[in-house]
Order: C-alpha cells, then structure tokens, then sequence
C-alpha cells in the first residue's frame, strides 16, 4: 500500500484535530518527534484514526524513524552498543582505548537525551490549546548587548532577525530560539504560568546555559534570554515578534549567508 499525496491527513492530539497535512509533512513531524506515541493520525486511505506505529509506510523502511520508541531510548542503545564495542576492543588492544572510547559513549548520550528529560511536561499553549504538530513559530527582533572592553562604555548592543518556535517532542515542549545567523537550541519548558513561560537548557546541553522567559499569545511573543554561554562576553537581552507559519520559520532558519544577506539581515 503506498502513501497518497493529497492534503487530507491529520493528526488528533488532546481531543483536538489539526490539518489537513501532506504525506511529506507527517513523515517530517513523525521523523522530528513531533508526532507522538500519545497522537493519532487519520489514514485518507482507509478512513480510521491510527498510532503512527500502526501507519503502513510511515515508521521503518522509506518512511520516518521509529521515534516511537523515543530518543532517549535509542540514544541507550547506541551507548550499548558503544560500551560493547569498548569492551571488545580493550582486549586486543593497548589500555588507553578504552577511556576515549567510554567519553565518546558519554557524549552520545548526552547528546541523545538532551531533550527528552521532562516527559511530563503539560501539553498546552499560551492560550490554554493543545500545541499542533508543527508547533507554534513566531519571528521578530532580537536586543543583546555583549561586554566588549573597546566598545563606548564597555557594551556593544546588537540588533539581529530572530525566530522562537515552540514545539512537542517526545512528549515534552521545547523550544528552539534563532537569530542573526545563529543556529537555536532546543531547551526545556520549566514552568509556565498562563501565557508566561520560562525556557532553560538542562544539565546536559551542549550550551551550559540558556534562559529564555517569553510572554506568548497566538500573534505575538515577547521576552528576555538572561545567560548564552557559547556567546563571548554575552550580558543580555530583549526580543519581540509577531506570529509565523512552521514553513516561514523554517525558510528563515534555512537561509544561507548569501541570500542572509540579500535580505538585508546582516550588519
């Protein structure tokens, strides 16, 4: 049975519908996490509500990644595998493998569950909605001010284009903050009161800490990131925004620097 390529899937998550979505984009949610164990996805070619594992041609071969098993479980095994490799390794050969080779299990994961710690994290939106498979994507502007001892005063202010895209995975809500030409990181969902959230990067990230405090409704955001690690001499800043479609975040967050700056975007 193959998939058909009309708009006509969609995807039930806590007593809400959302769609119609292509093939493409299911496959895309599914593979990203987005799409959980907890989802249920109406197949246009038999007309019933189906788990995504129960979906001829979306988990396995030619379609996504078994997620349904979780990150943090694949993330596990690959450390299995890594450790059993060790092992083997350290008795045939010279005794310094075997430390490298514990690390590198490490690192995997940690990189694996970095976010997938807080599955009991509510599933709702700053009005109280069920986040939708793709999330929810705002883009603006981004403040910041780094201490740069050349600099009047002692602080550089930058002014950068910036996306907040809020969304599920593996059943806890993240969220991935771009700007300038600066890749996101996901990081956590701490608390939430209302429309008022607070994001933070946990223990494990591969930035050693980001906050990120946002007031969000269905148009707009506005917030402050307190601590970027990976930015030198990083002090502070504000950002506001409107809200976006998923495949406007996504053009934005795919712009190379050529066409970064033919949009005016750097300066």
């Amino acid at each position: 049975m193959q998939p058909v390529q009309q708009n006509t899937w969609h995807v039930a998550r806590g007593g809400q519908t959302y769609g119609p979505y292509t093939w493409e984009q299911i496959v895309e949610h599914t593979r990203g996490g987005r799409i959980g164990r907890g989802d249920k996805i109406l197949d246009p070619r038999t007309g019933t509500w189906a788990k995504p594992s129960q979906v001829p041609g979306l988990l396995g071969p030619g379609g996504a990644a078994a997620t349904s098993v979780g990150l943090a479980a694949v993330a596990k095994f690959a450390v299995g595998i890594i450790l059993g490799l060790a092992i083997v390794l350290g008795a045939v050969a010279t005794i310094w493998y075997m430390p490298l080779s514990l690390q590198q299990a490490k690192n995997m994961f940690d990189e694996g569950s970095e976010i997938v710690r807080q599955n009991d994290t509510p599933v709702t939106s700053a009005t109280g909605g069920v986040v939708p498979p793709e999330g929810l994507a705002f883009k603006g502007m981004f403040r910041y001010q780094t201490a740069e001892k050349d600099a009047p005063d002692g602080v550089l202010w930058w002014d950068d284009p910036c996306c907040l895209w809020i969304y599920m995975y593996d059943g806890a809500m993240c969220a991935s903050f771009d700007f300038g030409f600066n890749d996101g990181w996901p990081v956590y969902l701490v608390t939430q009161d209302g429309s008022h959230y607070v994001f933070q990067s946990s223990d494990r990230s591969r930035v050693e800490e980001v906050k990120i405090v946002v007031d969000i409704t269905e148009t707009n955001m506005s917030g402050t990131v307190t601590n970027i690690t990976d930015i030198s001499a990083f002090i502070d800043g504000t950002f506001t925004g409107t809200a976006i479609t998923y495949e406007q975040y996504k053009a934005f967050t795919e712009l190379d620097w050529e066409q970064y700056k033919a949009e005016g975007y750097d300066h």
